[in-house]
């Protein structure tokens, strides 16, 4: 539907979500069931600053980047330009996750407003969440393999590097680093999807819907990712998910595997998270009535009831048409 956000923007929007430590410099992600409406998820058990589930693992792996435990060593500040200052952070690196072991510190480096007003409201995107004080353990992402000062992909503080979600991580490095059959890769993907936690379940929803393993087009790989897409309880994975099935996945699938796709974005239009909601509608209104009139797609009442309810708090007449052709479409 023309009045959707385009779903690089809506990638791009989840992306800050997913790598933006939540305010008050406490924790990330985590291994959670309640989230907040920006997709921050709360703290569980002990743990009181876990790893953000929703950060993207995919694109650090696949682009060569290098992820790190550590703990902040050393801070220096050195002014750069007039109210603003250069802010230096060695990280004594206590565990590499993922990449190359390369030097004993990393080197991050970053330039903040002196003044609390405007660092308030112009944030580092990276280490403004982060309480900088030495001792402090990050989970840090680099392209640095020697101590030159760089800019960190991105940072993160936590408490314990037992948690689950960095648990998690290390399963899924420790796979990704085993040499594999490409339908041994699959078939781990498949699993993540159905099984995973959901730091595993976007590596693997991303990697079925780019890469290029045998088999990602057929009906079970979309059947898996649709199910993925129904099943997760946090919004912006569902968005992300959402995003990729039908960006990159649907129209390379097989005809079962389509109708599986709508048939997942019909039952979410009616889910309980509104973001997740409205997506799923926005979708299904985009593709139009003849992808709903595919042989196998469901019919279904309350879905359209809430389309028709969209279409209702529509301004435009077009797009209040286009909605309510589609709501009729479900119409049992």
């Amino acid at each position: 539907m023309r009045r959707a956000l385009p779903s690089v923007l809506l990638m791009a929007l989840w992306m800050v979500s997913a790598c933006a430590p939540p305010a008050g410099k406490t924790s990330g992600g985590g291994r959670a069931a309640d989230t907040d409406v920006r997709g921050r998820a709360h703290a569980v058990g002990k743990e009181k600053m876990p790893i953000n589930e929703l950060v993207p693992l995919y694109q650090w792996v696949r682009t060569g980047a290098s992820i790190y435990l550590g703990a902040i060593a050393a801070i220096r500040t050195e002014q750069s330009a007039p109210d603003f200052e250069l802010v230096t952070i060695d990280v004594a690196v206590e565990e590499v996750l993922w990449g190359e072991k390369g030097a004993r510190r990393r080197r991050c480096k970053f330039e903040r407003p002196t003044g609390d007003l405007a660092r308030a409201r112009f944030p580092d995107p990276v280490w403004d969440a982060i309480d900088l004080k030495n001792g402090t353990r990050l989970l840090l992402v680099t392209r640095a393999r020697d101590e030159a000062p760089t800019p960190a992909d991105f940072a993160q503080a936590f408490d314990d590097p037992r948690g689950p979600v960095l648990q998690a991580m290390r399963d899924l490095f420790d796979e990704e680093r085993k040499p594999a059959a490409p339908s041994a890769r699959l078939a781990q993907y498949l699993h993540w999807l159905r099984a995973g936690a959901i730091v595993q379940r976007l590596f693997a929803g991303e990697a079925v819907a780019r890469d290029s393993l045998p088999g990602t087009h057929d009906t079970e790989a979309a059947e898996a990712l649709a199910q993925a897409f129904v099943s997760s309880d946090n919004p912006f994975a569902q968005i992300a998910l959402a995003g990729w099935i039908w960006d990159q996945l649907y129209e390379r699938t097989t005809r079962e595997g389509r109708v599986a796709i709508v048939n997942a974005t019909v039952q979410v239009t009616r889910g309980p998270r509104e973001a997740s909601r409205r997506y799923a509608q926005d979708r299904l209104a985009g593709a139009g009535p003849l992808v709903l009139a595919q042989e196998g797609v469901r019919k279904d009442a309350e879905a359209a009831a809430l389309l028709r309810k969209r279409a209702e708090a529509e301004s435009s007449t077009s797009l209040r048409q286009e909605i309510l052709t589609v709501a009729n479409a479900l119409q049992p």
